[in-house]
């Protein structure tokens, strides 16, 4: 099959760093964007979702979110110093 060039430009961080990370998948940056085309090919469509940025946090955004994190790491701690959910429900 007879082959073509395809160009396209790049900031040189992002490009560094995808070439860094295609590296580690064992591909080269070249081959990495041949997959992204076969894919996007082969199902009719971008191979990963695409979405508008959104004023609302999805659920795993949410879940992340450095309030609920700080949250979950004091949890942590009350429970390993004993003053968890079970005390509580026990003294209730």
């Amino acid at each position: 099959m007879a082959t073509t060039l395809l160009q396209v430009r790049i900031d040189a961080q992002t490009k560094k760093e995808a070439d860094a990370l295609f590296s580690e998948l064992g591909l080269d940056t070249s081959t990495a964007i041949r997959v992204f085309i076969k894919q996007a090919l082969k199902k009719r469509a971008i191979p990963f979702s695409i979405k508008a940025k959104s004023e609302e946090r999805t659920e795993e955004e949410a879940f992340y979110s450095p309030e609920n994190v700080a949250q979950l790491k004091q949890g942590y701690k009350e429970l390993k110093a004993g003053r968890g959910i079970e005390r509580e429900l026990i003294n209730a």
